[in-house]
């Protein structure tokens, strides 16, 4: 498999460091044999070999031997039965080699090799001295100079294109995930149990002021998939993140194209995990009362574009972390403050300046809220119950409505309803549009919003790959 992994990125020279070490005489001899092709069709190949039998030793072309030091013994063909090896340390003073002995032993014994190896001539000095060695230099500056005359080739770091490597792994990753349906299969599943629980929690609302209270804790519950989302990327990204870095070691594909393709293959699994959550809790919770077949399909985009940013935002934690339990500290606080400045649990006009000056301005959730919130709460008129009115009685001679009209000079949002009796009821909101102009929202800005939710979608990709490329060495 290691050998395969190399022979993929298609090097100009492949290294092998003892390619037969723990293996056994059958194993050890396929392999050796299976190198054996690979020269055989032009390959270059420089291969270290522990304790070669003499039927392995017989494959190799051309041995370099070494001695104590690391000075050069021999440099030179092997020849059929090793004979033009065995002949050069014959005449140079070894004992003559039987024909029962292994040849590589013989000469690591010859040179005195080993822990109680010994001899009394200096291998290296007749190296430097013999006519083999003369014949290998002049050999060698033949072929320097004869070279390879075309034109040289732009150095490449990776054997195929980036669009190759994206297109590859992204067909890797579709097999690999439909055959380990799990991590697709749970993330599914939490769509649909969000989408019902919220739907069946918030039944039906209506459009009164407390209905109107309930709708918006309605929309701000979804936000609880988003969360598990992030939560079941981590764990899933980091697994595949030390495949990368595996792969990137042999120059298979960068980190770019990982990236990119991760994300391909998780868009669709998460189409169809966030259709089926809408489809539960839209239709339940009742939306579809006011709002227009358009309102309807900006939901839906809306809120499939945001899990597909909580996706790309889990990834980013992933790609930073060194470890999952540093990601897995570092998830809460990010999320929490997600949470807190998106504008819903507390208002931007009741933030301490400090946060609302450049934490809710950059807080991606905040985007996501006002575009999907003013997109639903657009067509709404609310009527007040008579519990929801605030009562007060208005004096002699005057009417509800008579008595309100500064009040409602001045840009009061609401209205006043007789209630009779001399009785008036106040309704804080007379529409939805009144309820989130309060936050300072506008839906003339959910195209806008939609737009920078992309924009985040696609810094966390290019920060993710920009990380994996970082951490692309794993840590000893």
């Amino acid at each position: 498999l290691t050998i395969g992994l190399e022979l993929v990125a298609k090097p100009h020279i492949l290294f092998l460091d003892e390619p037969t070490a723990g293996l056994d005489a059958q194993s050890s001899y396929n392999i050796v044999k299976f190198i054996r092709k690979l020269a055989d069709a032009g390959m270059p190949l420089v291969c270290t070999i522990h304790q070669p039998s003499s039927v392995l030793f017989e494959y190799f072309d051309r041995l370099l031997l070494l001695g104590r030091g690391g000075k050069m013994i021999y440099f030179g063909d092997i020849g059929p039965h090793s004979r033009i090896m065995l002949d050069y340390f014959e005449k140079n003073g070894a004992r003559p080699c039987t024909n029962e002995e292994n040849p590589a032993e013989y000469i690591l014994e010859a040179i005195g090799a080993g822990t109680h190896g010994a001899t009394t001539q200096d291998w290296a000095q007749i190296w430097r001295e013999s006519q083999e060695k003369i014949a290998m230099e002049v050999e060698l500056n033949e072929s320097a100079k004869v070279g390879d005359k075309s034109e040289p080739h732009k150095a490449i770091e990776f054997a195929t294109s980036p669009f190759s490597q994206t297109l590859e792994l992204y067909k890797r990753l579709n097999i690999s995930f439909w055959r380990n349906p799990a991590y697709n299969a749970s993330r599914i599943f939490n769509a649909l149990l969000v989408g019902l629980a919220v739907g069946f929690s918030f039944w039906r609302q209506g459009n009164s002021t407390s209905d109107l209270q309930l709708i918006v804790f309605a929309i701000f519950q979804i936000l609880v998939l988003g969360i598990m989302l992030i939560n079941a990327a981590l764990p899933e990204f980091m697994m595949l993140r030390t495949l990368f870095q595996r792969a990137y070691a042999s120059k298979i594909y960068s980190s770019a194209p990982f990236s990119i393709a991760l994300i391909l293959t998780d868009l669709p699994y998460l189409l169809v995990a966030g259709s089926l959550c809408f489809v539960c809790c839209f239709f339940a919770v009742g939306f579809d009362n006011y709002n227009t077949p358009s309102n309807i399909a900006f939901f839906w985009i809306a809120f499939v574009l945001f899990l597909w940013y909580c996706n790309s935002f889990g990834q980013l934690i992933g790609s930073m972390a060194p470890n999952p339990f540093i990601a897995f500290l570092i998830m809460p606080v990010l999320t929490s403050i997600l949470f807190l400045f998106c504008g819903v649990l507390s208002p931007p006009s009741a933030m301490p300046y400090f946060w609302r000056s450049w934490m809710y301005p950059l807080d991606p959730f905040r985007y996501f809220m006002e575009a999907i919130i003013t997109n639903t709460l657009s067509g709404l008129t609310v009527q007040c119950t008579y519990a929801d009115f605030y009562k007060f009685f208005a004096p002699p001679a005057t009417t509800c409505a008579s008595y309100t009209a500064n009040f409602f000079a001045y840009g009061a949002p609401g209205y006043v309803e007789d209630l009779g009796n001399g009785l008036c009821g106040y309704c804080s909101f007379k529409s939805g549009r009144e309820f989130y102009s309060v936050l300072g929202w506008d839906e003339a800005n959910k195209d806008r919003n939609l737009g920078i939710l992309m924009g985040y979608f696609v810094f966390n990709i290019i920060a993710a790959s920009f990380f994996v490329y970082l951490f692309r060495k794993p840590k000893r």
